[in-house]
């Protein structure tokens, strides 16, 4: 796939890595459309070049409408990047003199539904649209280096890894109608979310703990998300961008 001209759609991109990742991309001559739910985060960036739609990816039935209006807005969508999604800490079980307080189920339903019903659904509105219109296409999935299970996130570790299994099956499955299916998968990235999600001696055991000794950057994952999209012969791939961390 050529970036130049191309049209990309970013699920999540309001996030701070899908707006690194849309930059990334427009900066390459591509068309980037940030697709998620909340206008007020979008709003502030639409002076840069941001296009943007809006839907509940969590809602089947409203992201499949929301894709069809860009592709009518701009006669063809060339590829998704799944960017959606929300990191939680919360461990399994917590002891303590009282006995075990355990994870909160709703929440764990939550978490799942952020990170994988939300992928499944922008992918399956993309797909759907690509095969009715005998397009090829690429979607590339953002994981995490908490996929291989992290403790203290079981329901975001859980979550990421069916977002992994997900990437490989469609893969599989697509790729004999020319479509290529890749997932990044990122360790600690220097983003707002990180810094939010952890607490300052947290993030410099990660520091100390990464062989290149230092938190990834946005543009690291926005390259190799470009590198996805732009190699044919790239499809059912997981691609660490962790500085050579493994948990």
């Amino acid at each position: 796939m050529k970036l130049e001209g191309a049209v990309i759609v970013i699920s999540g991109g309001s996030g701070f890595l899908g707006r690194g990742i849309s930059g990334y991309l427009r900066a390459k001559g591509a068309v980037t459309i940030v697709l998620d739910k909340e206008p007020q985060e979008i709003l502030g960036d639409l002076e840069g070049g941001f296009d943007h739609e809006f839907a509940d990816l969590s809602d089947h039935v409203e992201t499949s409408e929301a894709f069809a209006r860009i592709a009518r807005r701009f006669s063809r969508i060339d590829g998704l990047v799944n960017c959606v999604g929300m990191i939680h800490s919360e461990a399994f079980a917590q002891f303590s003199s009282t006995g075990p307080r355990m994870h909160n189920p709703e929440t764990f339903r939550k978490v799942f539904e952020s990170n994988l019903a939300t992928v499944f659904n922008a992918s399956s509105a993309f797909v759907q649209l690509m095969i009715s219109r005998r397009h090829r296409g690429s979607i590339v999935n953002l994981s995490s280096i908490s996929s291989s299970g992290n403790p203290g996130q079981v329901a975001y570790s859980s979550a990421k890894a069916a977002v992994e299994a997900l990437t490989v099956s469609l893969a599989s499955e697509l790729g004999p109608q020319g479509m290529r299916v890749n997932a990044v998968v990122p360790g600690f990235i220097d983003t707002g979310s990180t810094k939010q999600a952890m607490t300052l001696e947290s993030l410099d055991r990660i520091v100390r703990l990464t062989p290149l000794r230092r938190l990834g950057g946005v543009e690291n994952v926005a390259h190799m998300v470009c590198a996805c999209l732009e190699n044919e012969f790239l499809n059912g791939a997981l691609i660490p961008i962790s500085g050579g961390l493994r948990f």
